[in-house]
């Protein structure tokens, strides 16, 4: 039951951080865009 929930802990701050990623390349793409 422990190792359970670590597991889907484990890939909730997973998922998290691919969402973090995705979100800062957009950010860096729009400040590419809006300083041309």
């Amino acid at each position: 039951m422990n190792s359970l929930k670590t597991t889907a802990f484990g890939s909730f701050l997973h998922m998290l951080l691919m969402m973090a990623e995705e979100i800062y390349s957009l950010l860096l793409n729009c400040q590419k865009v809006c300083s041309v």
